[in-house]
């Protein structure tokens, strides 16, 4: 496994010179602990480039709608991840009660 560390900072406008420097150093192993905006910016230029890095993504950045939609789903398509909360945006959740229930509840 390679290891290489790229940081970006919040206010930057794009992330995709970090993930092509990552992927040129020849990193297989991709971690993004970014926020959401950075994940999703980070999932779509892995996609754009064909990078195939084993990529985990925080749980922060989980979100169908705020990360995964705008990042493209096909983008996201083997990322691994972790979830403690049924997001509602996800259509897996539609009939669970629980998720029902917040919605009523919102409405």
């Amino acid at each position: 496994m390679i290891i290489a560390d790229k940081s970006y900072e919040v206010t930057d406008p794009s992330i995709d010179s970090q993930i092509v420097t990552l992927r040129d150093s020849g990193a297989d192993t991709f971690f993004s602990l970014a926020a959401p905006k950075g994940s999703a910016q980070a999932i779509r230029k892995v996609g754009e480039i064909g990078w195939k890095p084993r990529f985990f993504v925080a749980n922060v950045s989980t979100s169908v709608a705020s990360v995964l939609k705008p990042a493209g789903l096909q983008n996201a398509k083997d990322i691994i991840s972790t979830a403690y909360l049924k997001d509602p945006t996800d259509p897996a959740w539609k009939d669970d009660p629980g998720v029902q229930a917040w919605r009523s509840f919102m409405d």
